[in-house]
C-alpha cells in the first residue's frame, strides 16, 4: 500500500466514524521521522476512545505496522505511530488548546488532492469529501 493510499485509508477510516476536521498536514520537509500528520477531533470521551479504536483495528486488519499507540486514560489526547504517519486525535477543548495544525499549517494537504494523486483508490466517496 502506498503512502496515499494509508493516508487514504486512516482518512476514510476517521470519516466514517464521523470524526470533526480531519485535517491532514505534509511534514516531510520538516521531519525526519513522519511523512504526514493527520489531526481529527473527537466529539467525546468515547468517541475519543472508539476512533482510537476503529483506526488501530482496521489499520491492523490492512497488515499495517503500528509502532505506538497510546494505552493511557484517552481523556483528551491520543496519538497512533504508523511510521510515516502520525495521527492525533483530540477532543475540542484540547485541540484548541494546543493548536497543533498552527504549527504545521502551511503544509495542510487537501484531501481531493490525495484522491487525485491515488487514482483507483476504493472506498473513498468524492462526493462524501466536502474539501
Amino acid at each position: 500500500m502506498t503512502i496515499n493510499k494509508k493516508v487514504l485509508k486512516i482518512y476514510k477510516v476517521l470519516f466514517d466514524k464521523k470524526a470533526q476536521d480531519i485535517k491532514i498536514f505534509n511534514v516531510k520537509s520538516n521531519s525526519d521521522i513522519w511523512d504526514y500528520f493527520i489531526i481529527a477531533t473527537a466529539l467525546s470521551e468515547p468517541h475519543l476512545r472508539s476512533l482510537y479504536s476503529y483506526v488501530t483495528e482496521e489499520m491492523e486488519k490492512q497488515d499495517y505496522k503500528i509502532f505506538y499507540k497510546d494505552t493511557g486514560e484517552f481523556k483528551n489526547w491520543v496519538v497512533i505511530d504508523f511510521g510515516e504517519i502520525l495521527v492525533h486525535l483530540f477532543d475540542k477543548d484540547t485541540r484548541l488548546f494546543y493548536s497543533i495544525e498552527k504549527l504545521w499549517g502551511e503544509k495542510e494537504e487537501k484531501i481531493k488532492n490525495f484522491i487525485t494523486k491515488s487514482k483507483g483508490v476504493k472506498n473513498v466517496s468524492k462526493n462524501k469529501v466536502k474539501k
